[in-house]
């Protein structure tokens, strides 16, 4: 009935029944034993996703207005994924990602007409409430009524019942990931006002008690029951921009739960994600859902929200940031790899126990992760990790080759997850689709162990209730969940059944010809930015590494350049500059370093920086790989292509390799190269002391 399967009753728990009393009637049925509610939760979730008929198709579409009708589009006989083209570097690389993991047979592109334009942003509370709920039960196929959940109710019957609710705030940009999600997964959507600190860096407890208010308010509104876990509404959707952070003072009505050192002192933080959800301000704090938090622009809204329904991670990437024996070894990422294995579950890449060097992180992240499961202890701030000899910062992230979940074991990385600065901030607009950190020190004991959450997914559990201690550890603390709560790693091969058919979208358009017209008429720069698009990056890369094989016009001889001079300004190079912009995003995924420094050469550094900085970290990541065989073409090259804010790192690095090599005279030039860009008066006493090394 409506590709929907009936909600599964609760599975019984793996192992069987231990302690059955001697002497008991051996002959009497097994006693039934329930699973805990995050594991039927997930089954839940799960059953639905696995339920609905997919389309091999992915929808790029230009706005807001077009992204809902297209969703609203959607029947359960057949939905799609649908991604948001806003012009940004980020949103196109975010779609390439997509493309690349979800494996459609077609990309096309679409843009809804008027007169059935709607933009969600222009409208006020209520009525935007009422038109995305209206878009979400035609998704569902119900009809058209005054009350779209009751229209809803009226589809579901007794066959379904919802596993949570997503709620937004009025003029959020988010306000994508609501609607995908609330019709994706099946859930009723609210809209409550935005408290005051929205775009704070933290948000008062006062606030964050008043939006809980407002939330159960919204719960309350479906008819639903939501008492506790177990019931109807377990998961918690906050589609909307607002503080990780909520600051607790004195004064405040929380009582304290744990006792120390896990009760926060006055102006410490708590995460807004363990915060909603809950019976606040009661003395028991028990939580009746578990809750996640999606933010950010539209684009990255609906990448988020897709990538949690059409996506599920397939294999593991560990990065082991602690020494043996520390945590008394529970937290060892030792556990986790036997784990995986044990599961059959693929790790990906080379992973090495217990040597947080700097470069063991190089060998291990500088040539791209392709794994959609991210797991990682280290320890350090907002912005840096600690490796030795020298801070990881946020530039150093990994560069993801396919969407990602993460889950990182460190104090502050999300403090603030809306800042490409932070760790967070930094891999998630990487593409990572959820990340889950801490806003605050939470003590290593705050975290669930890295394996326990690898376990718990393996047999169901979703993410935001994996991340979460059960029992008196279950008071409100510090980690946060930046992901549709609902994300899950089931087994490999359990994927939902694909439809065949085209999308029911009148006027889309095929990419893959546009792409092919583009390069026929010599539009070349928009035909390699649709070869992004629709996933064949490789094939951008061949045409631009084509365009490099290419012989130079011959050129006067130069005479060589002084000793100490600083690296010649940029020849002009085989790929134009507009297509050399349009290719930074393939050479970025593919880990193509030729193309990727000559594209930086000619779309420029600053240009770069600007548009994209992830393709300069990038840059400087391949560069890393490649150290031992630069020639001083690509010294020259690395020299102009500092990054802001950190160019006298780079050139301390780029000026190591090249005295490796035996080039001193180049590797003072690449030095002197970063004067101008170095502001800070420990910076150039720094600098003045790598260039005179006699120097105190």
């Amino acid at each position: 009935m409506l590709g929907v399967r009936p909600t599964p009753a609760p599975a019984p728990a793996r192992g069987g029944v231990q302690g059955a009393a001697r002497g008991a009637d051996q002959s009497a049925p097994p006693a039934r034993v329930e699973a805990p509610p995050a594991v039927t939760l997930g089954l839940r979730a799960e059953s639905l996703r696995l339920s609905l008929r997919v389309l091999p198709t992915v929808v790029i579409v230009p706005d807001g207005p077009s992204y809902l009708a297209a969703i609203e589009s959607w029947r359960p006989s057949g939905r799609f994924p649908v991604l948001i083209d806003d012009g940004t570097r980020e949103s196109r690389h975010h779609i390439a990602l997509f493309v690349a993991a979800f494996k459609p047979e077609r990309v096309v592109s679409w843009a809804a007409q008027a007169p059935g334009r709607v933009d969600a942003l222009a409208l006020r509370g209520p009525e935007l409430e009422s038109r995305l709920m209206r878009a979400v039960a035609r998704a569902w196929g119900a009809a058209d009524t005054a009350e779209p959940l009751e229209g809803l109710k009226a589809v579901w019957g007794s066959a379904y019942t919802p596993t949570g609710l997503v709620v937004t705030f009025p003029n959020d940009t988010a306000w994508t990931a609501a609607l995908a999600i609330a019709a994706g997964r099946g859930q009723p959507l609210a809209v409550v006002p935005a408290p005051a600190s929205s775009r704070a860096a933290a948000m008062p407890l006062t606030e964050a008690l008043t939006l809980d208010a407002a939330v159960r308010r919204a719960a309350e509104r479906t008819g639903y029951t939501f008492a506790g876990l177990g019931d109807q509404l377990d998961a918690l959707t906050l589609a909307a921009t607002a503080p990780a952070r909520v600051t607790v003072q004195a004064e405040d009505p929380l009582q304290p739960q744990m006792g120390a050192p896990f009760d926060p002192r006055p102006g410490e933080p708590l995460a807004l994600t363990d915060l909603l959800g809950r019976d606040l301000p009661a003395r028991a704090q028990s939580r009746w859902a578990w809750a996640g938090q999606v933010s950010g622009s539209a684009a990255r809204g609906a990448y988020t929200a897709m990538c949690g329904l059409f996506l599920t991670p397939a294999d593991a990437w560990l990065f082991e940031g602690y020494a043996q024996g520390f945590g008394n070894g529970v937290y060892s990422m030792a556990q986790s790899h036997a784990v995986l294995q044990s599961a059959k579950f693929p790790v990906s890449g080379a992973w090495v126990p217990t040597d947080a060097t700097t470069a063991t992180w190089a060998r291990t992240a500088f040539d791209g992760v392709h794994a959609g499961l991210l797991l990682v202890n280290s320890s350090g701030q907002a912005t840096t990790f600690d490796l030795r000899p020298r801070l990881g910062n946020a530039s150093d992230m990994p560069v993801l080759r396919r969407p990602a979940a993460a889950y990182v074991i460190h104090s502050f990385s999300a403090a603030n997850p809306h800042d490409g600065s932070t760790l967070a901030g930094r891999l998630l607009r990487r593409g990572a689709y959820a990340y889950v950190g801490s806003v605050h020190e939470p003590l290593l004991a705050g975290f669930v162990p890295s394996h326990v959450l690898v376990q718990r997914m393996l047999v169901g559990m979703p993410l935001a209730a994996a991340t979460r201690f059960d029992g008196p550890r279950a008071a409100p603390w510090r980690v946060h969940v930046q992901a549709d709560p609902l994300v899950v790693m089931p087994p490999p091969g359990a994927t939902a059944g694909r439809a065949q058919g085209p999308v029911p979208l009148s006027g889309a358009v095929q990419l893959d010809q546009s792409m092919r017209d583009a390069l026929r008429q010599g539009r070349i720069a928009e035909g390699v930015r649709l070869l992004g698009l629709i996933g064949r990056d490789a094939d951008a890369v061949r045409y631009a590494q084509a365009l490099l094989d290419q012989p130079p016009p011959p050129t006067p001889p130069t005479p060589p350049p002084a000793p100490a001079a600083p690296p010649a300004p940029a020849p002009a190079g085989p790929i134009p500059a507009d297509v050399a912009a349009e290719l930074l995003g393939p050479a970025m995924r593919q880990g193509a370093w030729p193309v990727l420094l000559a594209c930086v050469e000619a779309h420029s550094a600053q240009r770069t920086a600007a548009e994209f900085p992830d393709a300069l970290d990038a840059l400087w990541h391949l560069a890393w790989v490649h150290r031992a065989t630069l020639t001083d073409a690509q010294a020259h090259a690395l020299a102009r292509s500092y990054r802001p804010g950190q160019a006298l790192r780079d050139a301390e690095d780029l000026a190591s390799w090249l005295r490796a090599a035996g080039k001193a005279p180049l590797a003072r030039a690449a030095l002197l190269n970063a004067q101008p860009a170095i502001s800070s008066e420990a910076d150039r006493r720094r600098l003045a002391a790598l260039l005179d090394p006699s120097q105190p």
